[in-house]
């Protein structure tokens, strides 16, 4: 089942601050179980799976600085599991004929305790950033904990392999006709 979402206000474990986050979806997925070995979730059901989409005009690559998006979308859906669909726009040359084709692929991440941990951390750190300090120079002042908490997302995004998706061009050029 697959249910559209709007914005979801959420507390962060450990800390006294709202956040919100919108994912584009839900997926209700029957017959599945929840993994708590590596779940921060407390209350995570695992029939439910974050959904993002993606589009883009020159990568269907799984960026990491969609992580930390997944994982505010997996603490509001009380879930374990996000899904990143990224689709690219390419021109196909065919007999001499361009047209225009879609690519797409699923990229699936469980929740990791230790890395929304990390994500929290940095994110709750720069919000103690004084009011006159800007952001891009905090982060610059405070180099190394940024570096390593990037460098565990370029590694996720990394080891993330992707799911082909098959995409119903005849539909999409309808929507788009419209």
């Amino acid at each position: 089942q697959y249910f559209e979402c709007g914005r979801i206000a959420f507390t962060a474990p450990g800390s006294t601050h709202e956040f919100s986050s919108s994912p584009d979806g839900l997926a209700i997925i029957p017959n599945t179980s929840t993994s708590t070995a590596n779940s921060g979730a407390s209350g995570a059901t695992g029939d439910k799976c974050a959904l993002e989409y993606k589009m883009s005009y020159s990568s269907s690559k799984f960026p990491d600085y969609y992580i930390p998006q997944l994982y505010a979308e997996m603490i509001a859906l009380k879930t374990d599991k996000a899904m990143l669909v990224r689709c690219k726009r390419r021109r196909q040359t065919v007999n001499g004929v361009v047209r225009i084709v879609h690519e797409a692929y699923a990229y699936r991440i469980t929740r990791d305790a230790v890395v929304e941990s990390a994500i929290l951390d940095n994110v709750l750190f720069s919000m103690s950033a004084p009011a006159d300090v800007k952001l891009v120079d905090w982060i610059a002042q405070h180099h190394e904990r940024y570096a390593k908490l990037a460098a565990t997302l370029k590694r996720i995004a990394e080891e993330t392999k992707g799911i082909p998706l098959k995409i119903p061009e005849q539909l999409i050029n309808e929507y788009q006709e419209k």
